[in-house]
């Protein structure tokens, strides 16, 4: 109840602890029983404004001490899957208590700063690619090229991922993908699968998501080198935004002369381009990445002989 909060700071703590240790136990396995316990129970406590103007109150510094408990659950490779699976979710749902940078009041704790000392002193991010590989390695193959996957923790687990790194992307507190990590997530959700090409979709119109040139690293030596005749139109939505970001990025679409033409303009992933055109047309006249002019044949004549003439 809230009167615990105004106990003193270990009475509180402790609360917390069996607060989260209920959470993450099989009782909350239920949505509904989590949910219950989160909204009614949780955040009650943790919002609660009673005592704070005499000191006593211990709701807001408590937020912080969940946080750490979910972390430590979550970074550590022994958590039941269970336990990890509703640790990431309370982790979530406690970082939204904190304003963003632009709604913090005075003395206020930030989002942005929260989710930046939580990376430094914990590596969420690091602990959400090694649960991602987990999950995909237990996961079959069909299901994660298919929309299936949106309905799994794997997908979950990403969205939390883009949301940590959506969030904490301000001047003095910014948290962005290194190449090491972008390998890392491209190995665990096993190449360029629907989940993957899903979310790197999603991290490209996001923005920031990425340290600087690890979007070109990760355009040109995977997306580049995707099979074109397995691709579908998810993947082909997401090489075209790494198509156009990167080279736009590169100056490579800037229009050279009033005639529109692209004067000495190198484009990175044109070769891909072509590859993929082929793949869809199979016509012998698209060659180098090009889309040569093509006249479709005349439509046979009703009543010819033969069903029209032969077009050489």
């Amino acid at each position: 109840t809230v009167e615990v909060m105004q106990k003193g700071r270990r009475v509180a703590r402790r609360a917390m602890d069996l607060l989260v240790a209920a959470l993450v136990s099989p009782m909350c396995e239920d949505e509904q029983v989590f949910t219950r316990l989160v909204q009614d129970s949780l955040f009650h406590c943790l919002q609660s404004q009673w005592g704070q103007a005499d000191g006593r109150g211990e709701g807001g510094a408590c937020k912080e001490y969940v946080l750490d408990l979910c972390c430590g659950l979550v970074r550590d490779p022994e958590t039941p899957a269970a336990a990890m699976r509703s640790a990431f979710a309370v982790l979530a749902e406690v970082i939204r208590l904190f304003p963003r940078r632009n709604y913090a009041g005075a003395g206020d704790r930030t989002r942005e700063e929260v989710i930046h000392g939580m990376q430094r002193r914990f590596d969420v991010v690091g602990a959400c690619l090694a649960s991602l590989g987990t999950l995909s390695a237990a996961m079959p193959p069909a299901v994660l090229g298919t929309d299936e996957v949106l309905q799994t923790e794997l997908w979950t687990r990403l969205l939390q991922l883009r949301y940590l790194l959506e969030n904490c992307a301000d001047r003095d507190h910014n948290l962005r993908l290194a190449r090491h990590q972008v390998d890392a997530l491209w190995r665990a959700l096993r190449g360029p699968t629907e989940a993957c090409l899903r979310w790197l979709r999603l991290a490209a119109d996001s923005g920031g998501v990425f340290e600087e040139g690890v979007d070109g690293a990760l355009f040109s030596e995977y997306l580049c080198r995707m099979d074109p005749a397995r691709l579908g139109p998810h993947g082909f939505n997401c090489f075209q935004a790494f198509f156009g970001d990167v080279n736009a990025a590169a100056g490579a679409l800037l229009i050279a002369g009033r005639d529109g033409s692209k004067s000495g303009c190198k484009l990175t992933g044109a070769a891909f381009v072509g590859r993929r055109v082929r793949v869809l047309w199979k016509d012998e006249r698209m060659h180098n990445g090009t889309i040569c002019q093509h006249q479709p044949p005349p439509a046979p004549r009703r009543g010819s002989a033969g069903g029209g003439r032969r077009v050489g």
